[in-house]
């Protein structure tokens, strides 16, 4: 029997704040596809057409291969899987000698420092504006005092983080979703170029993202539960904070979701058990952070712990008009003219506050952000190709990437579209009348899709306000992907879920 044929989970309906979450992502996809579409033809493709015929293409190769992925047991499918993720970032590990640069670059002479004994850089400016660095920097240490100076063995390691990471997405996007949904998200997470052509660079989103990927997986399977699964879920955000400053945003939005789930079940009868557990997963992830700062400190490495020492510049950047929100060397210079500390927080605060002065520049600003966000093409070409002679090259991966992405947002549109306004999520089991009973309705399964539609949801409202990149796009992609694996599902499914649920339909579910 084929993985995608063994009987799941019913389908349940969807509560209505879940379905409203949904209608939210649906819209997030479809605006993203929008403005893709409108920014992506000039300068890259002969024009409208020859683009829109490559989308095509894209949409009908995806489908193909989520089909043909469908008959391999799991076994094969895994293989094929971490095969195709790792094989295609270590022929362009091989291929391509990235060159650190910037942020990377710090980090990485930093690192080689430190794996030789020498742990003075953690007093330097950089390290001393920016603690949390120090995290990725003495990882990157461990590393290189193992296999040495060069760089071969961290971008194999990037290899191998991505490689799991891609195994997490296919098996999360399961849980929620159903098998051939995960085996989709699995297989978009593997050829998605900019994820591959990051894999040169020494950025830390490659081991954050594992682990917040990690982290929310347990919570996806509701591990919260348990003792251990507590410890597992604050013990995995809380690592990936002290290597990226995105783990309260990810606690923050796990703690919601169990809450939300223990809420649908009434707490299992027992409601301060429950809030005990969740309260504990916060302490624990309070604790990891107040134990790896007072490390820092107490071994000599930095005067300061992991706080954010400037907790008001990515909103002030986030503000600037003159760059859509962009990093502007204007404004680094306008914040060396105040010393660390309380004095450059209020400069930063106070023009923070002149440039969200003026409403209707704002929201000006706010719509060009989001459509420079979650519109242009992604910068890995530019940071995977650094020092890298090969023009022609770049210009095919921002056209793979465009591509891929306008093909992915499609998918996310019309999977939040059908968990939206479908009230039954099609399964791969028949509906049965035990299905429909009120018991199997109360189930806080039906939650599923709130993860992560929250996740991306929240995530793209944050950069309304804060600096914007589209290398950031890096950090949300597996849950992006998650929910446009399971709308692939739905597009090739030979019978669509229906309203009222009374048919069956095999495939993955919604």
């Amino acid at each position: 029997m084929n993985a995608d044929a063994r009987p799941h989970t019913p389908p349940q309906p969807l509560p209505p704040a879940a379905r409203w979450l949904a209608a939210g992502g649906s819209l997030f996809f479809a605006g993203a596809l929008a403005v893709s579409l409108r920014y992506s033809s000039a300068g890259l493709f002969h024009s409208l057409p020859h683009m829109l015929g490559l989308l095509l293409a894209a949409l009908f190769a995806a489908a193909a291969a989520v089909l043909l992925l469908r008959r391999l047991p799991s076994a094969a499918y895994a293989a094929v899987l971490l095969a195709l993720t790792a094989g295609l970032r270590v022929a362009w590990v091989l291929a391509v000698d990235t060159q650190p640069v910037s942020d990377f670059l710090d980090m990485y002479n930093a690192a080689v420092q430190a794996a030789h004994g020498d742990l003075s850089f953690g007093h330097n400016e950089y390290f001393s504006r920016w603690v949390y660095q120090l995290g990725f920097t003495l990882a990157q240490a461990a590393v290189i005092a193992l296999f040495g100076d060069g760089l071969l063995p961290l971008k194999l390691l990037n290899v191998l983080l991505q490689a799991a990471t891609g195994w997490i997405v296919y098996r999360t996007a399961a849980q929620l979703f159903g098998e051939l949904a995960g085996r989709a998200a699995g297989f978009l997470y593997a050829v998605y170029v900019p994820l591959i052509v990051m894999g040169s660079v020494l950025t830390n989103q490659h081991l954050s993202t594992f682990l917040f990927a990690l982290g929310c997986h347990a919570a996806a399977r509701r591990l919260w539960r348990s003792p251990a699964g507590v410890v597992a879920i604050a013990a995995c955000i809380g690592c990936g904070a002290i290597v990226r400053p995105l783990g309260g945003f990810f606690l923050a939005l796990v703690l919601l979701y169990a809450l939300a789930c223990e809420w649908k079940d009434r707490f299992g009868g027992r409601p301060w058990r429950s809030l005990g557990k969740i309260a504990a997963i916060s302490v624990i992830y309070f604790a990891i952070q107040q134990l790896a700062g007072l490390a820092l400190v107490g071994s000599g490495i930095s005067d300061y712990t992991l706080a954010n020492r400037e907790p008001y510049w990515k909103f002030m950047v986030g503000m600037n008009p003159a760059t859509d929100g962009g990093w502007s060397r204007e404004d680094e210079q306008y914040v060396a003219a105040y010393p660390i500390g309380e004095a450059r927080n209020r400069a930063e605060l106070a023009l923070f506050r002149e440039r969200t002065s003026d409403a209707r520049q704002v929201a000006a600003l706010v719509g060009r952000k989001w459509t420079a966000m979650w519109g242009h093409e992604d910068a890995a070409a530019i940071w995977g190709l650094w020092g890298v002679e090969k023009p022609g090259l770049a210009k095919r991966i921002s056209q793979i990437e465009r591509i891929e992405y306008m093909a992915f947002c499609l998918f996310g549109a019309a999977g939040c579209a059908a968990m939206a306004v479908v009230r039954r999520r099609a399964g791969e089991a028949a509906l049965t009348e035990a299905a429909a009973s009120p018991a199997a309705q109360k189930s806080s399964a039906a939650l599923a899709p709130a993860l992560p539609l929250l996740l991306v949801l929240v995530y793209a409202a944050l950069h309304l306000v804060i600096e914007v990149q589209t290398r950031y796009r890096f950090d949300i992609m597996p849950w992006m992907l998650m929910l446009a694996g399971a709308g692939c599902v739905w597009l090739i499914s030979p019978i669509p879920p229906l309203v009222n649920g009374k048919k069956n339909h095999q495939g993955g579910s919604l």
